[in-house]
């Protein structure tokens, strides 16, 4: 998705728990498991992080967060305990919930015909994606992913052509002839 698509989602949120979902997985890019199992424990505010349980195959990972994120997640939880689910809803519904957005926004109508659907896990897809078009290395998108192999990550940027013809407008300097 592109920002513009990404903001459609946002302003389709119908309630303050879906505004902080929708904030929560594009600037985490985590999985909907992991927002699932997410505590008010798991949040670091002043570092910007969030610990990840179990992220995938077993592994425990970070994922980094924007000040307006922690700052949204720290006025979230208002007064309940550290050991707190943050959302308290299981993978299934918060996968509903991001559907709802996706079909309130008009988006899901938009890419239904390519096959797609709005998920949470457009969130990573596009946060890769804008990472990458913002001048960030592959590998360092691959950390933040949690993902073993660069070819995985790869295949999560959308990567368009023009960038590529910029980059090497920028860079190809062939050998002059002397």
């Amino acid at each position: 998705f592109q920002w513009r698509e990404i903001l459609f989602l946002a302003f389709a949120a119908k309630d303050d728990r879906e505004k902080m979902l929708s904030r929560l997985f594009y600037a985490s890019a985590s999985r909907v498991s992991s927002a699932a199992e997410l505590r008010y424990l798991d949040v670091f505010h002043d570092e910007r992080r969030l610990f990840l349980r179990e992220a995938k195959g077993d592994v425990d990972l970070y994922a980094l967060i924007d000040r307006g994120t922690a700052d949204m997640l720290r006025m979230w939880q208002g007064t309940e305990p550290v050991s707190d689910s943050i959302f308290e809803l299981s993978t299934r519904q918060l996968n509903r919930l991001i559907t709802g957005m996706g079909e309130r926004s008009g988006l899901q109508a938009l890419v239904e015909p390519l096959g797609q659907s709005v998920s949470p896990h457009c969130f990573r897809h596009a946060f890769a994606t804008h990472c990458y078009e913002a001048g960030m290395e592959l590998y360092h998108i691959q950390k933040l992913l949690g993902h073993s192999s660069l070819a995985t990550t790869n295949d999560y940027v959308f990567q368009h052509f023009e960038r590529h013809q910029e980059l090497y407008r920028k860079t190809f300097r062939p050998p002059s002839a002397g």
